[in-house]
This record gives C-alpha cells, sequence and structure tokens, in this order.
C-alpha cells in the first residue's frame, strides 16, 4: 500500500531542537519526509523557495530574522505552517485563533501523532496548505499586540480572516458552528461550539446558552425573565440560561 508523504523543512536557530524534531519525525512520523534543515533565516527561505514544502516547522522567535519576516519574504508559496514555540499560553491562544498548528517544547511523542492526524486529515479534503500572505496578517497580529485581532475560520474550501468585532454569536448546530456576522452574513464551520468557546471567552465572548457564545459588544438589550434573552445588534434574540444569568449580568 502506497502511504501519502509529505515534504518538510525544518527551521530553528538551535541545532539542538532540529535534531530532537527530526529524530521524533523519524519515528513518529513516517508520513514525514524532511528535505531541508536549516539553523539560519536565509537558508530556510532558500530551501521554502527551491523544495515547495507541503510542511514547515518554524520557530517563530530567531536572532537573524524572526517568523514573520521570514515568511514575508518567501513570496507565494504555499504550505501547512506549524510552529514550534515556548511561548505562554496567551500566544499559544493567538495562534489557535489564526487556525494554525503549533508544538510547544519540549517536543512531545504524542502531541506530534496528533499533529499528523490533524495534517492527513487536512489532505483528506485537499485543504492542507495556507499562502503566506494568510501567515503574515496572522504572524502581524501576535508580534504587534494589535488589539484588533482576527480568527481564522475554514469554509469547505474557503479561509475566511474575521476581525472579532465582525462576529455578533455563534450557535452550534451539532458538531457544526455558525457564525452569524455583523454584515448580515452567516458561515458555517466544521468545529464545535466548544472549541470556538475555548478560545473566545479569553476576547469578550459569552457562552450564554449550550447552543450560544454571544460577542458582548455587539448585544443591544437584556430581558428578563425565567430563562433571561438578549436581543443582538441584528435584533436577533439569544437565551441566557438560568445557569448563566447571574455570570451573565456580572460581564456586561
Amino acid at each position: 500500500m502506497t502511504h501519502r508523504v509529505f515534504n518538510a523543512v525544518i527551521i530553528d536557530d538551535e541545532q539542538d531542537s532540529i535534531d530532537l524534531l527530526s529524530l521524533l519525525l523519524q519515528q513518529e512520523c513516517p508520513e514525514i519526509n524532511v528535505v531541508a534543515k536549516c539553523t539560519g533565516s536565509a537558508d530556510g527561505i532558500r530551501a521554502i523557495r527551491e523544495s515547495s514544502p507541503e510542511v514547515v516547522f518554524l520557530d517563530i522567535e530567531m536572532p537573524e530574522m524572526n517568523g514573520l519576516q521570514i515568511v514575508q519574504n518567501i513570496g507565494s508559496a504555499k504550505f501547512y505552517p506549524v510552529f514550534t514555540t515556548a511561548y505562554s499560553q496567551y500566544a499559544i491562544n493567538a495562534i489557535k485563533l489564526g487556525a494554525f498548528d503549533y508544538l510547544l517544547k519540549p517536543l512531545r511523542r504524542d502531541e506530534l501523532r496528533l499533529l499528523m492526524n490533524r495534517l492527513l486529515a487536512h489532505d483528506s479534503q485537499k485543504e492542507n496548505k495556507l499562502s503566506a500572505e494568510a501567515i503574515v496578517s496572522f504572524l502581524t497580529n501576535l508580534t504587534t499586540g494589535t488589539t484588533q485581532i482576527r480568527i481564522t475560520v475554514q469554509e469547505g474550501d474557503q479561509y475566511h480572516f474575521l476581525y472579532l468585532n465582525e462576529i455578533q454569536y455563534l450557535e452550534a448546530s451539532g458538531n457544526y458552528t455558525r457564525f452569524e456576522l455583523t454584515d448580515g452574513r452567516s458561515i458555517t464551520v466544521a468545529k464545535t461550539l466548544g472549541h470556538f468557546s475555548d478560545l473566545l471567552e479569553l476576547h469578550g465572548f459569552f457562552r450564554t446558552h449550550a447552543s450560544y457564545l454571544v460577542n458582548l459588544s455587539t448585544v443591544n438589550t437584556y430581558i428578563k425573565g425565567s430563562v433571561g434573552r438578549v436581543i443582538m445588534r441584528n435584533g436577533h434574540t439569544i437565551p441566557v440560561a438560568k445557569s448563566r444569568k447571574e455570570l451573565f449580568l456580572s460581564k456586561i
């Protein structure tokens, strides 16, 4: 049986980190073929341009050129980015908001296998690569600490880059989530509401009900009752569960 093989480039200024990641990939992820290992930014850019890898393992902070600058210099290349990082939980949350993958240092074997499973799932849908432009947009937000945070969500073969203030609320639909936007659009994403709740409750969103996550800045009216209700900017009414009312009122 023929197995899918993904060509990969590793870019990290620490040779020990490269050696460890290469060894673990060889042992745990035979589907990944490392075609270049680069400790320098210039070498990394050259390797991506010459080998057109499908996966790039990229350390965000390096002395010569950080991850943002590397990606800015790549041009029109497309690949599945995996950030290797020892960043804080806040930055990890930002990486998740950008819909990118990451490996937290020190590296763990089980995390590599989970990464491989996600990569195979993306590949089966022909959705394993993002443009350098999309990655630059995310990294700019991360490295500048801008308050205009954007979340990247995938709908079929399209990636949508949404500022958080564009989102009024999210509604659960089984294993899918529907985003209702301020401009009237709806976007349906193949992830659970719980996934987005974990990410967005740090950024002004509140789970009013098992099926709803609302952007508090787009709530216009609260209506008392045994089951409370909020009226959103677009006029839609969202329930507030009895068990959530007190905490909701403390947040609004």
